[in-house]
């Protein structure tokens, strides 16, 4: 069911408009990963957030134990409240799944992450979940994924805004790598009048890589 937020909600946060969108992050989203190796010509990052099943493919720099993930923010840096992840599987190795995530939130690259949802998506007990082919488009809205494709998602009560987001992926079998068709950070964004207090840059992330202590 579609989400509104009220008006005196709305200013506390800076705005007067709301949108209810499938993904708060964009095709041109700013987005860097950690715990992997750098990204390939084939299978980047961007895949992730690119509206297709196109995959993205993570080698850990880890052990087979490690985990990997994802510091992203939407291109307009606006806030945003997150209240789903979605994720759509890739199309060839279902020990590369991510089966549980850590959500966190931040306002900006000089704050602190705040953890907003801990989860294992429903797929962790079905090795044998259906695979989506690569390169198509996925049309999703805030209610629903794409019926056509195959996904998994996990929802929670959420009502703070937050402009960067990092998400920490566990993989099914413990795998050395790390596959994903897409992810969708499903909520509303915010048409926020209030500019960030440390806008990204080119030296602050999610703009470039994290740093060590992403």
């Amino acid at each position: 069911m579609t989400r509104q937020i009220s008006s005196l909600l709305l200013l506390a946060f800076g705005t007067t408009s709301a949108a209810n969108v499938a993904n708060i992050l964009d095709p041109n989203a700013i987005i860097t990963t950690f715990g992997c190796s750098p990204d390939t010509v084939a299978f980047p990052s961007t895949n992730t957030i690119d509206g297709t099943t196109d995959e993205y493919v993570c080698s850990k720099t880890g052990d087979t134990t490690s985990t990997a993930g994802i510091i992203a923010a939407p291109s307009s840096l606006s806030l945003s409240i997150v209240e789903k992840i979605r994720l759509y599987s890739q199309q060839g190795c279902p020990s590369c799944d991510p089966v549980s995530c850590v959500l966190e939130g931040r306002l900006d690259a000089s704050s602190t992450w705040t953890v907003i949802e801990e989860s294992s998506f429903p797929w962790i007990s079905d090795p044998t979940f259906p695979r989506n082919t690569a390169g198509i488009v996925i049309s999703s809205t805030y209610d629903a994924g794409d019926v056509a494709l195959q996904f998994t998602e996990v929802s929670f009560p959420n009502s703070v805004p937050y402009r960067d987001y990092r998400l920490t992926f566990l993989t099914r079998e413990e795998s050395e790598t790390m596959m994903i068709g897409e992810v969708e950070l499903v909520g509303i964004m915010l048409d926020d009048t209030f500019p960030p207090s440390n806008s990204p840059t080119t030296s602050a992330s999610p703009s470039q890589s994290p740093s060590s202590k992403p």
